[in-house]
């Protein structure tokens, strides 16, 4: 009879933490991309060049679950193995699953903020805008919408690369005070 192998709880805790980063990647590319694609799939068809396709708005989700994985695929393993390292891999999968449901927190913020400067830049200096963003309309509201969906993935990738080291660092910091 063969004694069942146990595998350490860190590698456990730290499959997990990955996983729930994958899934959580992958739905947040997912929604926002749903929520970009409402307010102008006219972004998605230049920028994507989906002129030919069906449905741009289901093409453009799928893309958005996707590139969520894709990225989220190297962040998470970013966060996991800074969080296994930091604390010699005695982290509860509780506590770092609280800094990983911040960082998607974040994530959101800096999406919004993202849209919403792209927006206000796109209005104060238009000239500037259409010669840096390839398919820029000439219409108010279509700048409008066309800017918040560039910005706000802009702000998106940014911020998630961002929220990931600065959770690490606090992180670091917090747990070195636990002892």
């Amino acid at each position: 009879m063969r004694t069942p192998v146990k595998i350490p709880s860190w590698i456990l805790s730290s499959v997990g933490l990955f996983l729930t980063g994958l899934l959580l990647a992958g739905a947040m590319g997912g929604i926002t991309n749903s929520i970009n694609g409402w307010i102008n799939p006219l972004y998605v068809v230049a920028v994507m060049r989906w002129q030919s396709m069906d449905d741009v708005w289901w093409a453009g989700v799928a893309e958005g679950v996707a590139s969520g994985v894709m990225r989220g695929f190297v962040l998470c393993a970013i966060f996991t193995l800074g969080i296994a390292l930091i604390s010699r891999g005695e982290c509860p999968l509780s506590l770092s699953l609280r800094y990983l449901f911040t960082i998607f927190g974040s994530v959101s913020v800096c999406w919004t903020v993202g849209g919403l400067f792209s927006v206000v830049l796109s209005l104060l200096f238009p000239q500037f805008y259409r010669f840096f963003f390839f398919g820029m309309p000439n219409e108010v509201g279509d700048v409008i919408r066309y800017a918040w969906v560039g910005g706000s993935i802009w702000g998106a990738q940014l911020g998630g690369v961002g929220s990931v080291f600065v959770a690490l660092a606090r992180f670091n910091t917090r747990w070195k005070r636990r002892f």
